[in-house]
């Protein structure tokens, strides 16, 4: 859906709307707000480096 349907936001989160986000049609979800703080961000990143043992050069 999200690389076919225009005019949807950049920073949303698309998925199942029914009850808890596990089925029901899809549309436009609750981005909850630590999906986009940066601290959050940033730990997530480092984290998943070094799960994965790869480091990306940005």
């Amino acid at each position: 859906m999200c690389a076919t349907e225009e005019n949807l936001k950049q920073r949303a989160y698309y998925g199942p709307t029914g009850l808890m986000n596990f089925g029901g049609p899809v549309g436009e979800c609750k981005l909850e707000d630590f999906a986009v703080d940066k601290k959050v961000l940033t730990k997530l990143w480092a984290v998943s480096e070094e799960a994965t043992e790869f480091s990306w050069q940005l």
